[in-house]
């Protein structure tokens, strides 16, 4: 058996902020990720508080199946006189085919071996299995970080969001 991924695109979840499936999603949060686990990395891979992003992507299972077959693989053939009415379709060795009624034709014996079949991987359908989609998703894709801080967890991104406040109005007053 094997898995490769799938042409679909991969399903993204936002911590407390939404998600989707597409090859770029938007995360909305409404709050900052104050008070969340020291996760994500700053401007200077300095910890911080941080939402969690995760990514899945389809992976379609398959299985190969090969086998041996008793076949014919091929032929022995030589050039032989033969009585009867025909054409000369191959030059036998002189002097032996001289009759009116003879000819020489191709005479073939089969030969007969063991030939190699397959891999011939054939896709599986998990709904037939009790899986609610045709493919599976791996919850572990590796995603590849801004910048290099240190090592990267499998399967999430974490995404500090620092809270901003707007200016509401602008206390010189009226321009």
């Amino acid at each position: 058996m094997r898995a490769e991924p799938g042409n679909e695109p991969p399903t993204w979840g936002c911590e407390d902020g939404g998600g989707g499936i597409g090859y770029r999603v938007s995360c909305l949060w409404n709050h900052s990720s104050a008070g969340k686990e020291y996760l994500g990395k700053g401007l200077s891979c300095e910890d911080l508080p941080a939402f969690a992003v995760r990514a899945s992507v389809p992976y379609w299972w398959s299985f190969g199946r090969q086998w041996e077959q008793w076949e014919q693989i091929g032929e022995d053939c030589e050039c032989v006189c033969h009585g009867g009415a025909g054409d000369d379709e191959c030059g036998g060795e002189p002097g032996l085919c001289i009759g009116e009624d003879e000819h020489w034709e191709w005479h073939c014996d089969p030969i007969y071996g063991w030939r190699h079949h397959g891999p011939d991987w054939v896709l599986l359908d998990l709904r037939d299995y009790g899986y609610s989609m045709p493919f599976m998703r791996n919850p572990l894709v590796q995603l590849a970080p801004y910048r290099d801080c240190g090592p990267h967890p499998a399967g999430v991104l974490y995404v500090p969001c620092i809270e901003v406040q707007g200016v509401i109005s602008n206390p010189k007053g009226p321009p």
